[in-house]
């Protein structure tokens, strides 16, 4: 009933709606629409990770360094190169929606014995379970950080409804989740984000170190404008977004299409 009250508020008295595009619109729109093409012309119900992580660096969402091999050679060569050790070797596929369940992520891997052994495990994962399309994605270790989730869906009678709340594989357990509708002012958003139950851990509870709560409504205004941008994206669910004092980095983010 709160989500209906502010649409029929807006709508009602003639409150001023939001711009029609975002700031990043006319810049990132050429290539994003080029990257729903290509997820388009293969028939994907998500867009690939490779695309996902694309659109992420565009709307100045962080994300850690990764890159999605086909052959451990090439995992191997690129934490050589560029991503180094400690790593984070995960399964990415169109049709896996949480890989926890069957052990799809290894982190903490701290040399080439490690990260052979455990690409070699997740290919037999993939052919174990029959995945499809499934590939392998090495990843960039990100220091511990407090695990929150923040997304949005598009309803077809209210709109947009932004997402934010403890995350984590226990997400769903712990159903610690603020939802408001779209679009919020900034400090909209802090409101949503004090009104969960982890909010005075992110404050700094018990003489712990706070975190910037301005930069986690930077993520939330981001995920709103890729929202408001392209209708053919469904939902935008980032889980986890690793937060601590230092950095904030989104750690697995899935964008579903229409």
């Amino acid at each position: 009933m709160t989500w209906y009250a502010s649409y029929r508020q807006r709508t009602a008295y003639n409150l001023p709606m939001p711009p029609l595009k975002s700031p990043y619109y006319e810049q990132q729109h050429a290539a994003i629409n080029d990257l729903y093409q290509q997820a388009r012309v293969l028939n994907l119900a998500t867009l690939p990770q490779a695309s996902v992580d694309e659109m992420a660096r565009r709307y100045h969402i962080a994300i850690p360094e990764s890159y999605v091999c086909r052959q451990v050679d090439q995992a191997v060569l690129c934490v050589r190169s560029s991503i180094g050790y400690p790593c984070v070797l995960k399964i990415v596929a169109p049709t896996l929606l949480h890989r926890s369940d069957i052990g799809a992520v290894i982190t903490d891997i701290n040399n080439e014995i490690e990260l052979r052994e455990g690409f070699n495990h997740l290919e037999a994962l993939i052919r174990e379970h029959h995945i499809v399309d499934g590939a392998i994605c090495v990843q960039k270790c990100v220091e511990c950080g407090l695990p929150l989730i923040v997304g949005a869906t598009r309803d077809p009678n209210f709109g947009t409804i932004l997402l934010f709340g403890s995350g984590g594989i226990y997400a769903e357990l712990l159903g610690d989740v603020a939802r408001c509708v779209a679009p919020l002012e900034r400090g909209a958003m802090l409101d949503m984000i004090l009104a969960t139950r982890i909010a005075p851990i992110l404050k700094g509870a018990r003489g712990q170190q706070p975190i910037d709560l301005q930069r986690i409504i930077d993520i939330l205004k981001a995920i709103e404008y890729l929202m408001q941008d392209y209708d053919f994206i469904q939902s935008i669910d980032i889980n986890p977004l690793l937060a601590s004092p230092q950095d904030i980095c989104a750690v697995d983010i899935k964008i579903a299409l229409q």
